[in-house]
């Protein structure tokens, strides 16, 4: 695929974890269509006052008793590179909208709930009007809901992605742009696109400490995104000590 020769070794390993990925990409549909999926939720916090949950964001998992299967993010990669991932994420918004409309209390007290959005799904002109629809259908306030996309998927469609997000950011949908560092883009597109947060790439974060430039560019990217208006959100936060870092910086 993708216009490429590649010769075969029966020992190479990427070789067969592709291999191993085809043959799982067939079983997506059915996974979709037998609640095969799983969602899991992970907390956003903030690090100003008294620390309290801003909301959080939902995660694909696949369950236990799923068999063999691959992680969750090799799963996505199949799922984009077979163009199966617009129906993953319908179903991900489907179920999670669902849930909210079915556990009031919990929507009561969530300020936001964040979800995943692929290039798949900005790069199809129905999404829009398929999240309208089931935002009225569950009787959900759109102020509740940021749609996350990755910088890279952003830039590479960046017209229709303004399109995109004008249209659900006008109804009240907020827009987080994920993945920010990982590019060697300038950050112009901050002010072009109607965003809210910035997500800081998560292998800035882990290195925290120990990358001189890594520091320099988590610091350099927070100060951008202050400067166009935005909240800036660090991911994969994973101790006491980075958590530390983070709230001087």
């Amino acid at each position: 695929g993708g216009n490429r020769i590649e010769v075969y070794r029966p020992t190479d390993t990427e070789q067969a974890r592709r291999d191993a990925l085809v043959l799982w990409v067939a079983r997506i549909s059915e996974a979709l269509e037998a609640e095969r999926l799983a969602l899991r939720c992970q907390r956003i916090q903030a690090l100003a006052g008294d620390g309290a949950a801003l909301g959080f964001e939902v995660l694909l998992g696949l369950p236990a008793d799923a068999g063999e299967t691959p992680p969750p993010g090799e799963f996505v990669q199949a799922a984009e590179r077979y163009q199966r991932m617009l129906a993953v994420d319908r179903w991900v918004i489907e179920h999670t909208f669902r849930w909210l409309r079915d556990h009031p209390e919990q929507l009561a007290r969530t300020a936001m709930v964040s979800l995943n959005l692929s290039a798949q799904s900005l790069g199809d002109a129905q999404t829009p009007g398929f999240i309208f629809e089931r935002l009225l259908k569950y009787r959900l306030p759109p102020e509740k809901f940021c749609f996350e996309v990755s910088e890279a998927a952003a830039l590479a469609h960046r017209a229709d992605t303004a399109d995109f997000m004008h249209e659900l950011h006008a109804a009240g949908c907020r827009f987080a742009l994920d993945n920010v560092g990982t590019g060697c883009a300038g950050g112009e597109h901050l002010h072009q696109l109607p965003l809210d947060f910035v997500k800081i790439d998560g292998a800035f974060v882990r290195a925290l400490g120990d990358d001189a430039g890594g520091d320099v560019l988590l610091r350099a990217i927070n100060a951008l995104a202050h400067y166009a208006g935005l909240a800036s959100i660090a991911e994969n936060v994973e101790d006491d000590a980075t958590l530390a870092q983070l709230r001087a910086i």
